[in-house]
């Protein structure tokens, strides 16, 4: 059930939900129930150990924690009162993944937006105790007041024959508790780093907004696809007036990750911070600062310095664990000001381990978290070859109505495929009034596709990306696809051009384009070991023998492929995390290009908040296809006329041109994208 759809219940929990948030923070903007989702993982906090683990020696990751609903250390395997019911009309439970003191989380199917959800749910039996009901309505109004891909969204709120419950994104990964057990002695120096970064960003938003957490410790730290994190379960964060204030309560926290102020029933954003520096001590050292029982864990956190990080590993940086050091001193005032200033060390330590790696050149390489999927792996050790022309030629006949004027994406390419020296990147854009408009994303630098109609969106994206198919390898050409509709890019699953599995949530798809950063990063950084300042002449200085450079792991290619990145609809990702989202755009659109890294963006929605000024700044090519005003073709093409366009017709303008043309689009067929795709797969199962 959506907010507004039942107002006479909804709208007074909503505002009971978030009222106290508004208070202390009047300017925020907060998330309606249309929101795209960040997901959420549930624990409770009974029936474990002093770090947060299960006391019988069980995995407690994500919503998998199942204790009894009293609190005790009891697992229930059996089925739940709720399943099969339909809150509101919209949200089906289908599994209990999750049953603490606070309640039961069930994944549940949207039947509105047809996707899983979790749905946290309090039981009617806990209505009558006034502290469960307060504790559970703040985690609601606190999560839904922070918009952050590194935070826990809510997207709705409700009540359900007495039940109050909200609504989050089902998300898959797993919790950092259990990525640490793994490598017992230690995770990747740089991954800790990366972790730290993106947690330190995550809090600055949160202690921006007077919310402290009170309970970071690696079970409530989750790792999703690409190794973004997200900080879950804000069941005892509180909210103070000023950013320097304290509060809390004895007790609350784990006493593993705790700081030593908050034994005593204190907890400001410093006390964040301590945790946090628990948190990077046992990744970096496999092993938690202190151990014992939580009396015993109390007067350590509060009188004994832990081993420092060097002694326990000798290979992390001594700024790295200088830093860490400096975040588990007992007195608050000794430790680093903010989170701010927290993640700018860390990413001055990340550039220090980047510039020491890259005198050994950098693969282009697929985040730990994603190695087990097949397609994060080496598909092949062979040259594949690219499929003949005629196999679009030998797809279903291409028929258009009479009021379309989309034209065979194979008569496009017709004459550009029969050419020596195709560029990797070609690509066919449709049919101008001089004939043929064939081009290549190195040229275009980054495209902007934008329309009112998602059939007509969706075609082009699909044209951009069968031209580049029918020429270029996956040892030419990798690419990264978001794709929210679940169904608009899944054709390409089995593709070997793929880096990993098409994303299908705005908060993965966020953590893409931050790994897209990340690697373009690093390929400046080889090039800069080499004095270069452009993929092609660092690849052709490595072909020519000028550059040795070792085999990466994606094949046997010695060159740095380019990497297209396929966001199928920007307005998802704007609404998730806005300036997130315009920021590493704006960067990318920027920089990338110089590195092999190009951006192709889909745009149903066209208005000023999904394409805001820096994003149309930097994004020189654009691909206006009909849009509703004069006012929106303006926003796609800095000009009018879109508004008039037909089904099948678009105004192209490149980089470089000031006056838009009017094109006829390129079109492909299912089954012809089915046949290309088929052609690549078949190669690599053979």
């Amino acid at each position: 059930m959506a907010i507004g759809d039942r107002p006479s219940v909804d709208s007074a929990i909503l505002d009971d939900v978030l009222g106290v948030y508004r208070r202390a923070s009047p300017r925020h903007d907060f998330m309606s129930s249309s929101s795209p989702r960040i997901g959420h993982w549930i624990r409770a906090g009974s029936g474990l150990d002093a770090g947060g683990r299960r006391r019988d020696g069980r995995s407690a990751v994500g919503y998998g924690r199942i204790v009894s609903a009293g609190g005790g250390d009891k697992d229930r395997e059996g089925p739940s009162l709720y399943g099969g019911m339909e809150f509101s009309g919209r949200y089906l439970l289908e599994e209990c993944i999750g049953r603490g003191a606070m309640g039961e989380v069930w994944r549940a199917l949207d039947r509105r937006l047809n996707r899983p959800v979790a749905v946290k749910i309090l039981p009617a039996s806990q209505r009558g105790v006034a502290a469960r009901v307060d504790r559970f309505r703040q985690e609601a109004q606190i999560a839904a007041g922070l918009q952050h891909p590194g935070i826990t969204v809510v997207h709705d709120v409700g009540e359900h024959k007495g039940l109050l419950y909200f609504v989050m994104e089902y998300l898959k990964g797993e919790d950092l508790a259990k990525v640490i057990r793994e490598v017992p002695s230690g995770l990747p120096i740089e991954r800790v780093v990366h972790f730290g970064v993106q947690l330190t960003d995550a809090l600055e938003t949160a202690h921006r907004h007077g919310v402290v957490h009170r309970d970071i410790k690696p079970a409530n730290i989750m790792v999703t696809v690409f190794d973004r994190v997200k900080i879950c379960d804000f069941g005892v964060a509180r909210i103070v007036e000023q950013i320097g204030g304290e509060t809390g309560t004895v007790g609350v926290g784990t006493p593993l990750y705790t700081a030593p102020e908050q034994f005593g029933g204190r907890a400001g954003a410093s006390a964040d911070l301590y945790s946090l520096g628990c948190v990077l001590y046992e990744a970096l050292t496999g092993c938690a600062p202190f151990q014992g029982s939580p009396t015993e864990l109390m007067r350590k956190h509060t009188h004994e310095a832990p081993p420092p990080v060097a002694s326990l590993r000798s290979d992390v940086p001594a700024e790295l664990g200088a830093l860490v050091m400096s975040l588990l001193e007992k007195d608050a005032g000794k430790r680093p000001p903010d989170a701010s200033s927290v993640r700018q060390r860390l990413r001055a330590i990340r550039r220090m381990l980047r510039n020491v790696a890259a005198g050994g050149g950098f693969a282009v390489s697929v985040p730990e978290s994603d190695r087990s999927d097949p397609a994060a792996e080496p598909r092949s050790q062979k040259r594949l070859e690219p499929p003949r022309r005629s196999l679009l030629a030998a797809g279903d006949r291409f028929a258009t109505a009479p009021e379309t004027h989309y034209v065979r994406l194979d008569t496009v390419l017709r004459s550009a495929l029969d050419r020596d020296g195709v560029h990797p990147l070609t690509v066919g854009i449709g049919e101008g009034p001089d004939g043929a408009i064939v081009t290549d994303l190195a040229r275009l630098a980054h495209l902007l596709i934008a329309g009112i109609h998602p059939a007509a969106k969706s075609m082009a994206i699909h044209s951009i990306m069968t031209s580049m198919l029918m020429h270029a390898g996956p040892d030419q050409v990798r690419m990264l696809l978001a794709d929210s509709a679940l169904t608009e890019l899944s054709i390409y699953a089995d593709l070997p051009h793929l880096l990993t599995p098409a994303v299908t949530d705005p908060g993965s798809a966020i953590g893409m384009l931050a790994w897209t950063e990340e690697e373009m990063e690093r390929r400046y950084d080889d090039l800069a070991a080499h004095g270069l300042r452009r993929l092609d002449d660092y690849n052709e200085s490595v072909r020519s023998g000028r550059i040795e450079r070792p085999n990466h792991k994606n094949g046997d290619a010695t060159t740095y492929p380019y990497i297209v990145v396929v966001v199928a609809e920007l307005s998802d990702l704007m609404a998730v995390a806005p300036q997130e989202t315009e920021g590493l755009i704006a960067r990318l659109a920027r920089l990338a290009r110089a590195v092999g890294i190009h951006l192709v963006l889909g745009a149903q929605r066209v208005t000023d908040r999904v394409l805001p000024r820096r994003i149309r700044t930097n994004i020189p090519s654009r691909l206006a296809l009909a849009v509703a005003s004069g006012e929106e073709s303006e926003l796609v093409i800095d000009q009018g006329g879109a508004e008039s366009l037909s089904d099948g017709e678009a105004l192209f303008l490149p980089k470089g041109l000031d006056e838009p043309c009017k094109v006829r689009c390129s079109a492909v067929t299912e089954r012809e994208i089915r046949t290309v795709v088929d052609h690549w797969a078949q190669q690599v199962e053979g």
